[in-house]
């Protein structure tokens, strides 16, 4: 009878532990699954004020406007104490390996278009100067479109805490620090530092 056993109960095993790396394979299918739950939260609020979003497809530390001197964490350490400085620092080690975005995002009450900048180049084509930029930028993608760039997202040790950048264009430019907290098992916005203005 025991021999009879050993066979079944070798399968059983064999399947339990098939089925717990499937598990943990399917934990670790998407392991930005939080990022885009943060990007979610900031897109649908007050600071991305228009209905259809036009996402760089490529994540990047808001734009070059952020690389134009070279102790950039430590002058945004001393301008915007609001920003835990350890998350700064944070931000300052992850920013530079860039993603692309996948069509993640939760659902929005707006229209998101995730496109790479070869494509947004050859739609634009050449334009002389801001204007006319932004009069076909509208024309292409709609009277209430904006364009709007992510860094990634950094966490503190507990992963309780995050930051990234992200920049807001719909005419005017917009460069954001935003600072997010987890309470309860939900993400919220804690601060947002609007590090600079392109008019």
């Amino acid at each position: 009878m025991k021999k009879q056993l050993y066979p079944l109960v070798l399968c059983l095993g064999l399947m339990a532990f098939v089925s717990s790396c499937e598990d943990a394979q399917e934990e670790l299918a998407d392991p930005l699954a939080t990022d885009y739950l943060l990007y979610s939260t900031f897109l649908e609020s007050e600071y991305v004020g228009y209905e259809d979003i036009v996402l760089h497809a490529e994540s990047y530390y808001g734009l070059v406007y952020f690389g134009l001197y070279e102790n950039r964490t430590e002058n945004y350490k001393s301008r915007y104490p609001e920003i835990p400085e350890d998350m700064l620092d944070a931000l300052d080690a992850v920013y530079q390996d860039s993603i692309y975005y996948e069509d993640q995002f939760l659902s929005l009450d707006k229209d998101l278009l995730i496109q790479k900048s070869e494509a947004f180049n050859e739609a634009m084509g050449v334009t002389d100067g801001p204007q006319e930029f932004w009069d076909k930028f509208l024309a292409l993608y709609g009277e209430n479109a904006g364009r709007v760039s992510l860094s990634r997202v950094a966490y503190n040790d507990n992963e309780d805490e995050a930051l990234f950048a992200a920049t807001t264009f719909m005419r005017s430019g917009f460069g954001y620090l935003v600072h997010m907290v987890k309470t309860n098992n939900v993400w919220t916005i804690e601060n947002v530092a609007n590090i600079f203005v392109i008019n």
